[in-house]
């Protein structure tokens, strides 16, 4: 009489439901990861044409909103755009300095009242006359570093303070923020005093028709908006030159 085994049956039969719970529990984790991955990318082009939407609607008003804030060159003002609150400055770019035309001195009063004075900011000066002497100009403020074989201190924020788009040699002291004042005086006080204290070197007339434009939602945790135009005040034509 033959006589069969049912112990390894039963470890045949329970080895195979293993491996099915083992085959479903990772059917499971691949679906609920797939659908995982489709929800965050759902949500992410949402994002992205939410942010891209209110950056047109912000292109669109900054004629608008570049008269709003002339009146007050320099300063804050406070607009509302479609419910949202943002925050307009405009600042004429004679007050910066121009890094295509300014004066090797103003370029080096400028890096070091950034805190960099060393042989090699020196040289990084030499270097952005000799791109200038060949004719050649900066398109973008940021390129002032590359050009300058100075990334090593491309961490400090210049944008507030320079342009590439006033073709001035100096500032206009009336129309400079006061913490490029600062900077180029080694001085505190009033913006009057610091305006009396900069070299005639560092001294150039107004243009009053280009201007810097930044833009920065109500609160900080919102991305703000970096813009030049060229204002016509009598016309109220406004030209964006850039939007960045």
């Amino acid at each position: 009489m033959l006589t069969g085994h049912p112990l390894k049956g039963q470890k045949n039969r329970s080895g195979f439901a293993l491996i099915a719970v083992l085959f479903t529990l990772i059917v499971l984790v691949l679906l609920f990861s797939s659908a995982q991955n489709n929800f965050l990318a759902h949500n992410l082009y949402l994002g992205t044409q939410i942010h891209k939407e209110k950056r047109d609607m912000i292109r669109q008003s900054i004629p608008v909103i570049s008269m709003l804030a002339l009146g007050a060159r320099g300063q804050e003002t406070e607009i509302e755009l479609e419910g949202q609150k943002y925050f307009a400055r405009l600042q004429d770019v004679s007050g910066l300095v121009d890094l295509n035309y300014a004066s090797p001195e103003l370029l080096t009063a400028l890096i070091s009242g950034l805190g960099h004075t060393t042989p090699e900011t020196e040289a990084g000066v030499i270097n952005i006359r000799r791109f200038r002497e060949t004719g050649a100009r900066l398109l973008r403020v940021a390129d002032f570093w590359r050009i300058g074989q100075l990334e090593e201190i491309a961490t400090s924020n210049i944008t507030n303070l320079t342009t590439v788009y006033s073709g001035k040699s100096g500032i206009s002291p009336e129309d400079a923020p006061i913490e490029l004042l600062e900077m180029l005086t080694g001085g505190t006080g009033p913006a009057g005093s610091l305006q009396n204290q900069l070299p005639d070197s560092f001294v150039s007339l107004a243009s009053g028709g280009i201007f810097q434009l930044f833009i920065r939602g109500g609160d900080y945790s919102q991305e703000a908006l970096f813009a030049g135009v060229r204002v016509d005040p009598n016309s109220n034509a406004v030209t964006i030159l850039f939007l960045r």
